[in-house]
């Protein structure tokens, strides 16, 4: 059984009346009494638990805002994306006029270079009235969109290089 508290007497607001302070009025005028600050009511129950909720969705704004830590080693590398590769160049695709067949075996070295550089190359052919040597490329990514193709174009000393 608990200790038995002793009741302190407190003096009213309004007529200045002692009374005990677990009373709820005064016993003179029935002025209300303040309540010490340890007792639980339904409302402030109530109250704690509207503000439970919100106070779930604040912390999950913040947790939400804060950047992930970094790895601790530095030295462990982070997986980036594979870089789509392009397809093997078609020879048939690369062809030259009967009169530059001399430049045939260069043509396609350039054509395999500029693939292994992630220049995927489409076509390549002689331009005549550029007198140069030019190939269709686009990035891995863009190859079926004809609209990002672009043509480099070397002559024949840079191909023979």
């Amino acid at each position: 059984m608990g200790k038995p508290t002793a009741k302190q007497s407190i003096a009213c607001s309004r007529c200045n009346a002692q009374t005990f302070d677990d009373s709820r009025k005064c016993w003179q005028c029935g002025e209300p009494l303040p309540r010490k600050g340890g007792s639980f009511s339904v409302w402030r129950v109530l109250k704690m638990l509207a503000a439970f909720p919100l106070i779930l969705i604040m912390l999950a704004f913040v947790a939400r805002c804060v950047p992930a830590p970094m790895p601790q080693n530095p030295q462990t590398p982070v997986a980036a994306k594979p870089r789509p590769s392009c397809p093997p160049t078609d020879p048939l695709l690369l062809q030259l006029p009967d009169y530059k067949a001399h430049m045939q075996s260069a043509f396609f070295d350039k054509a395999l270079q500029l693939n292994a550089s992630g220049q995927c190359v489409i076509e390549g052919n002689w331009g005549k009235d550029s007198q140069t040597f030019y190939f269709a490329v686009s990035r891995p990514e863009d190859l079926n969109n004809a609209v990002k193709w672009r043509h480099v174009r070397y002559t024949e000393a840079e191909l023979s290089q």
